[in-house]
């Protein structure tokens, strides 16, 4: 009799289990999407639009029509952040300096 009623315990506590609510597939699904979207992130290449910023050749360059131009005049990008033309970026009081 006890081992009729300790299989009918075990047999109720896993069908408990499968039915448990904490059990989801979501994450599975929400990570799989999350490594797909990085996976594409990733693969993307850059590609400059009108008025971004580089320095190359001790140069501060823009892009302007659908090329890189020299420019001698500091730029403000985003945030209020100023690449100067030597090269120094500053935002208020934090500075660095871009090199090639």
């Amino acid at each position: 009799m006890k081992k009729i009623f300790l299989i009918a315990c075990v047999a109720a506590a896993s069908l408990m289990a499968c039915n448990s609510s904490e059990t989801s597939d979501n994450s599975a699904t929400t990570t799989t999407t999350t490594d797909s979207t990085n996976d594409t992130m990733l693969a993307t290449t850059y590609t400059p639009s009108e008025g971004d910023v580089t320095f190359r050749n001790d140069k501060l360059m823009v892009y302007r029509n659908d090329g890189w131009v020299e420019t001698t005049d500091q730029q403000t990008v985003g945030n209020g952040v100023v690449v100067h033309t030597n090269g120094q970026v500053t935002n208020g009081d934090k500075a660095d300096t871009l090199t090639d």
